[in-house]
């Protein structure tokens, strides 16, 4: 199973990690396998550094103790992209580390946190240069392009919007509107607006069954107001063969 496929910025690769352990970095267009690494663990919430030196990621090593019995154990992994060697190494958090990002300018990484701590930390040392608080248990975090503004998504079906431009994080609004978990983030290539994907399965009636339910929001990041296209309809949608 493929969960973290990411490209670099520039379009020329891209990586791919799930859950076989294999980080494989694939040269574009041509698809060549320029780079591949036995990670020892699952790999999530895979992210390239925007000089396109490092990537980092979530690694999971599933470790059985007895039968029936599992441990998991969290890691934060940070590799070369042409060696595949790694640079950091983040072990034993003390909470379960959800998402981590680079900074704009690639010297820092970002990391949110299931007790909804966020910290900054420098890449090369992985000292711990600043932390805030950004909700209920904080699980997503995405910069905007033009490295102003960094968005958190929380279990309350929030996201935060802040202002890195100072030389501390400013909240600057939460926007709000779903009814279901928040899966992805991305923002607009001019960093105007930022859209949220949400979905999750929903509880049926009493004989259990179940559906799946979805919903994608724009907003403004100025005002924090919805955006809805002039003269907008609804699109229609086809299904794909099984």
């Amino acid at each position: 199973i493929i969960c973290a496929p990411v490209f670099s910025a520039s379009g020329s690769f891209f990586v791919t990690g799930g859950y076989d352990h294999r980080l494989v970095v694939w040269e574009f267009p041509s698809c060549k396998p320029l780079l591949e690494v036995d990670t020892g663990g699952q790999i999530w919430g895979l992210s390239i550094s925007p000089d396109e030196k490092s990537m980092v990621f979530r690694n999971i090593k599933r470790i059985r103790l007895a039968p029936g019995e599992m441990r998991s154990e969290y890691a934060v992994l940070v590799l070369d992209v042409k060696t595949g060697k790694g640079t950091l190494k983040l072990e034993n958090l003390t909470s379960r580390t959800i998402g981590a990002v680079f900074s704009p300018d690639s010297k820092k990484l970002f990391l949110s946190h299931e007790d909804g701590t966020i910290e900054v930390l420098d890449l090369q040392t992985g000292k711990v240069l600043d932390s805030w608080s950004a909700g209920r248990s904080a699980y997503g975090l995405v910069f905007s392009p033009d490295g102003s503004t960094l968005a958190t998504a929380t279990w309350d079906l929030e996201i935060h919007l802040w202002d890195m431009t100072g030389p501390v994080p400013k909240h600057l609004r939460t926007l709000k509107g779903g009814v279901e978990q928040i899966n992805h983030m991305a923002f607009s290539k001019d960093s105007k607006l930022i859209v949220a994907g949400y979905g999750g399965r929903m509880r049926g009636d009493a004989g259990g069954s179940r559906s799946e339910h979805g919903c994608v929001i724009v907003w403004e990041t100025a005002t924090g107001k919805r955006f809805v296209p002039p003269n907008y309809t609804p699109p229609k949608f086809i299904p794909l063969d099984d």
